[in-house]
């Protein structure tokens, strides 16, 4: 029924056919029912919900409403990083490296429906969603050097967070009889309790809380008068480029990205152009040498 948590896939799966097929009336339908299904069984700050958001983002973006997808992406990005805020605190190096690629896809989303759009909040938001390792880095960090007095608050924290994590990254079940959207909404207020109290205990916890919360203002303002800074993103194939002074953010779409074997074979020819012919048998090897087939024996 459309209680089974698999249901609201499906919808989307249909839907993302409809967009295949150019049958963009049949897919929106779709993608919001698939919303309006997982709302109330998971909750808004889940990271199926902005899953959703993000298909539905794609579709306007195949529609031509620029806009409309870029607004859905910039609210699925601040879902997933305040997940991955909620949820690396509690987790090993192991999990915090799967959950930050995990990120690609969104960034991906991102910065695809943000084209021609407001560079400030795209680069805001693609900041916090790439700055997610090294804000488990500095919790890390932040939980080694504390006070050996604050690690059972450090430890509540840390078993908060893995409980949240279990909750959004296991399938939900509607047969456990839990109420996911209110158990937790419970866990974040927990959460914020315990962390505003390590804060207020400990100067490494309080620099880590107010590194979290940087942003592109606070880089830009970093500058030296005159300075410009130059940050290079790819998504899928495309690569852009966010010019940052101390007064605005600018985008700069570029061209495609070449694969790595062409773009080092190219390097190649433009340096033996440049420089005198290698002594025989010096030259440089293949970047990608051919696979080999050894025969059977």
């Amino acid at each position: 029924g459309e209680r089974h948590p698999l249901y609201p896939n499906r919808l989307v799966g249909l839907a993302a056919k409809y967009q295949l097929t150019g049958e963009f009336g049949k897919a929106e339908p779709l993608y919001r029912q698939a919303l309006d299904v997982t709302k109330p069984a998971l909750g808004e700050s889940h990271p199926s919900y902005a899953s959703g958001l993000c298909g539905l983002a794609g579709l306007y973006h195949s529609m031509g409403n620029s806009a409309e997808a870029e607004a859905l992406c910039l609210r699925a990005s601040a879902i997933v990083a305040d997940h991955v805020d909620r949820n690396s605190e509690g987790q090993a190096e192991a999990g915090q490296l799967a959950l930050a690629g995990s990120l690609r896809h969104y960034l991906d989303h991102l910065l695809l429906g943000g084209v021609g759009g407001a560079p400030t909040k795209v680069y805001d938001a693609a900041l916090r969603l790439r700055g997610a390792v090294t804000r488990r880095q500095a919790f890390a960090r932040a939980a080694r050097n504390a006070d050996p007095a604050l690690r059972p608050l450090v430890e509540e924290l840390r078993r908060t967070c893995s409980r949240m994590s279990r909750l959004t990254t296991v399938p939900y079940d509607p047969r456990s009889g839990i109420d996911l959207p209110a158990e937790l909404k419970e866990l974040e207020e927990r959460r914020q309790r315990q962390e505003a109290e390590l804060a207020a205990k400990s100067g490494e916890f309080a620099a880590y809380e107010k590194r979290k919360k940087l942003t592109g203002a606070d880089l830009r303002a970093m500058l030296p008068e005159g300075a410009v800074l130059v940050d290079f993103l790819q998504y899928k194939t495309r690569l852009c480029a966010f010019v940052l002074d101390r007064e605005q953010v600018r985008r700069v779409q570029l061209r495609e990205v070449k694969p790595l074997p062409e773009a080092v074979d190219a390097f190649r020819d433009r340096l033996r152009a440049l420089t005198p012919q290698p002594a025989q048998g010096t030259d440089f090897p293949p970047a990608f040498p051919p696979q080999t087939t050894r025969a059977p024996s």
